[in-house]
């Protein structure tokens, strides 16, 4: 009897360390989901602006103001 009330503790403190654990886990699952569409969501500016404003269908290529052309960089970097 005395051997079963000292696992208890025992156990219960195993418990604490798995929940510790994947507490631990859980944060940097939610860091990297985080990181990820930050990522992600600087990329799809400048894809949806040449979704939209660029005409695809053009021969010549049209200049368009500098702040877009950084943007559109900026998306074919994130390709990369």
């Amino acid at each position: 009897m005395k051997q079963q009330v000292s696992l208890v503790p025992h156990q219960h403190q195993l418990s604490q360390d798995n929940q510790r654990k994947e507490l631990s886990m859980t944060l940097v699952l939610v860091c990297i989901v985080v990181m990820f569409i930050l990522c992600q969501s600087v990329k799809i500016i400048p894809d949806v602006y040449e979704a939209v404003v660029c005409d695809h269908t053009a021969e010549v290529r049209v200049q368009h103001a500098p702040i877009p052309g950084v943007l559109e960089k900026i998306g074919q970097l994130g390709i990369a």
